[in-house]
Formats: structure tokens, C-alpha cells, sequence
């Protein structure tokens, strides 16, 4: 494919698409250099109208703040963390108060890593200098898993990892403590029968995202996501029992990212090529 086909492509779409009669529009285009091959992305809890994003495999340990029209607001290095290969973050506010970031470093392409480290980090502002990881260390339980999927529920300190499969097997889940003791390894519990439920049929699974409300969960797939609303005091684990609600996604070039808005009414999506359109995605209320 031309290098050239992803910039004509987006740019005659920025110009001449109107929103889709389901209510998706293009936001923004992402034309920033620093983000090459964004992997993930996750709404600000400290700033408004910001979203955060990484670049996947390889790329530097940084977050990069983006405006809701795909500005950047800011580059902000990661301190004690590496990127083997970063595959989604999420957002949250803890039980005090604090505001987080976290990021799965959880790709694994070849199937040769046999765990991975997801990056606690206290949310910066887009104009800070640096920000400093404090890194979870993990073990798959049962054997090398490919993982390209986040979700964290802060008020509850319980995070899911979600495997990507790239055929009809069905995807794994595996529980963690989000706020253990910076430096330790974590042990991972796999979810099982009723809780694994409908997700365990899902495949290619790139990115998920918990809604600042806590009260909606997503997931999506290259072409489409899938939605469940959350019960007062249910907890993440007990979730994927019940029938998720389908969202379609416009198309676009290796999509690996999806973020809530700060109201949770829509989703942010976006691409890993540039220039990489910005879709802000309407749900079902």
C-alpha cells in the first residue's frame, strides 16, 4: 500500500464525510509525528477536554496529551518503565481521591513472553516534565498469552486483562489488584465459567475501556465494539455474564484504541497510521 493512500484517504474524509446517521463524527485528525503507531488511549481524570495516548511496540516511553480534536497538549516521559511492546491504558481515581494511569505492556506478538508488567503511574498534567512508573510485574498462570486489552475499575482496585486471539478460539480474562505494592509481582486470577461469560466468545479483542462512572464497560474488535452496562455494586468480574450491546466503528487502519469521553455518552477512536482520524462514536443510552 502507498504510504501516501492513508493521508489522501483521511484527508478527502475530513473534508467531505458528514456524520453518520448513527451520530459518529469526525472529530479531529491526529497529525503529531510523536504518535506514529498510537496503541491506546484513555480520557484525563485531572484535566478537561484531554485524552492520553501511547505509541505501540518500540516506541518511547512517553504518554502524549491530546485535545478532543487530536491536538497535542503535551509529551510526558515515563520514568522507570520500559516499552517492550505497550498495548492499552485506562484511567481512574482511586479510593483516595488520586488520580491514575495505568499501561499494559502485555503485547506479545511471538508468543515468547510468559508475563508482562502493567505501569501504575499518578496521572501528570500535559505541561509536566516527567512522571514516574510504578510498575506491576506479572506471570501468565497458564502458559504465553498475547494481550492487547486493559480495563480498570479504581473505586474497586480491580483490573482486567483481556487476551487477543486471532482465531476462533475463545479470549481469556485474568483479574489483578490495580493498587498492590509498586514493584511487586502480582499474581493474575483467571475468570472463569459465569465469568468469563459472553466474552470468551469475542476474538481479536484490541482495546477496552471503563467509563468514568464506572457504570459502562467497553470492548472492541478491529471493526466493532461491544458495550455492557454495569449494575450499582457490580464488579467487573461479575460483568461479562450478561449480553453486551453492539456498537458498529467507522472504519479506519489498525484500530487499537478506544477511550469514554468524560460524560461515558460516546467513545473516542483512532488509528495507527498517520495522519489518523479521531471518530467520537455515540452510544446507546
Amino acid at each position: 500500500m502507498s504510504a501516501r493512500f492513508p493521508t489522501l484517504f483521511y484527508a478527502l474524509l475530513a473534508g467531505l464525510a458528514p456524520a453518520a446517521d448513527d451520530g459518529t463524527e469526525l472529530a479531529g485528525m491526529i497529525t503529531s509525528p510523536k504518535l506514529p503507531e498510537i496503541s491506546g488511549m484513555a480520557v484525563s481524570r485531572r484535566a478537561r477536554d484531554c485524552y492520553w495516548a501511547h505509541n505501540d511496540s518500540g516506541g518511547k516511553t512517553e504518554i502524549y496529551a491530546l485535545d478532543g480534536k487530536g491536538a497535542l497538549l503535551g509529551a510526558v516521559p515515563v520514568q522507570g518503565s520500559k516499552n517492550v511492546d505497550w498495548e492499552d491504558m485506562a484511567s481512574g481515581v482511586s479510593a483516595d481521591g488520586r488520580a491514575w494511569l495505568w499501561v499494559a505492556d502485555t503485547g506479545n506478538n511471538l508468543g515468547l513472553r510468559r508475563g508482562g508488567t502493567v505501569y501504575r503511574i499518578p496521572e501528570p498534567a500535559p505541561s509536566d516534565k516527567t512522571a514516574t512508573a510504578e510498575p506491576l510485574f506479572f506471570r501468565w498462570p497458564d502458559g504465553a498469552r498475547d494481550c492487547e486489552c486493559l480495563l480498570a475499575d479504581a473505586r474497586s482496585g480491580t483490573g482486567v486483562l483481556i487476551t487477543k486471539r486471532h482465531s476462533a478460539a475463545a479470549a481469556d480474562a485474568y483479574a489483578f489488584p490495580l493498587m498492590a505494592p509498586a514493584g511487586t509481582k502480582v499474581e493474575l486470577r483467571k475468570l472463569t465459567g459465569a465469568e468469563i461469560g459472553v466474552l470468551g466468545a469475542l476474538t481479536s479483542l484490541t482495546a477496552g475501556s471503563v467509563s468514568p462512572d464506572g457504570a459502562r464497560v467497553i470492548v472492541r474488535t478491529y471493526g466493532e465494539a461491544w458495550l455492557w452496562e454495569r449494575p450499582a455494586g457490580s464488579g467487573l468480574a461479575d460483568l461479562f455474564q450478561k449480553p453486551p450491546v453492539r456498537v458498529n466503528l467507522p472504519p479506519v487502519l489498525q484500530g487499537e484504541s478506544i477511550a469514554f469521553t468524560s460524560d461515558g455518552s460516546s467513545v473516542l477512536i483512532t488509528a495507527e497510521r498517520l495522519p489518523a482520524p479521531l471518530y467520537r462514536v455515540p452510544l446507546p443510552k
